[in-house]
C-alpha cells in the first residue's frame, strides 16, 4: 500500500510530527513517519513499527550505524550521513511503488534532510517541507510592509 512519509527528527520535532501523521490519517490517507533524528530518543510520539522507520533503520540505508552517525565527528557530518540515508531510503520505497507523497517538519538540518530526501523523487510526486527557515534571511528595510502584510514592495515602486 502507497503512504504519506513523513520525514523528521523526532528527537526534537516528534509531538508536531504526530499532530501532522494524525491529521493525515484522519483524512483516510496512510502514512510512513521516518526518524531522521541523530541524538536522542523521539519525544511525544509513538511509532508503529509495522509502518514507521526507526532513525535506526534509517541510518542503515546508508550504511551506518546510529552510534557511527553520531560519532561523526561533527554535526554538519552526523546530518550529511543521515542524508544520504535517507535519499537511498526514500528511492528505494518510490521504486517499490510504496511511496504517495513525502512531507518533512524540522529546523535548519531537518529541513536540509528533508529536502534533499525530496529531490530524490520525479516531478509530479507530492512533496511539502514545513520550516521556519525555509525562506532564508530577510532584513528589514524602510521599504518593507509590516510582518502581517502580504506585501513587501517598496513604497516607491508603482505598478500602474
Amino acid at each position: 500500500m502507497r503512504s504519506v512519509y513523513i520525514i523528521g527528527t523526532l528527537d526534537t520535532k516528534g509531538a508536531e510530527i504526530g499532530y501532522l501523521r494524525d491529521r493525515l490519517k484522519a483524512l483516510g490517507l496512510a502514512t510512513t513517519v521516518v526518524d531522521s533524528g541523530i541524538l536522542d530518543e523521539p519525544l511525544g510520539i509513538e511509532l508503529d513499527p509495522a509502518h514507521d522507520i526507526t532513525r535506526y533503520e534509517a541510518a542503515a540505508y546508508g550504511g551506518f550505524t546510529l552510534e557511527q552517525l553520531r560519532a561523526a565527528g561533527s554535526r554538519g557530518r552526523a546530518v550529511a550521513g543521515m542524508r544520504t540515508a535517507l535519499q537511498k531510503l526514500i528511492l528505494e520505497h518510490y521504486r517499490a511503488g510504496k511511496v504517495a507523497g513525502v512531507t518533512s517538519m524540522g529546523g535548519a538540518e531537518g529541513a536540509v534532510m528533508g529536502a534533499a530526501t525530496m529531490m530524490q523523487l520525479p516531478l509530479g510526486v507530492p512533496k511539502v517541507l514545513v520550516s521556519p527557515i525555509a525562506s532564508g534571511k530577510h532584513f528589514l528595510t524602510r521599504w518593507s510592509a509590516p510582518a502581517t502584510s502580504s506585501s513587501c514592495t517598496p513604497s516607491w515602486i508603482s505598478w500602474a
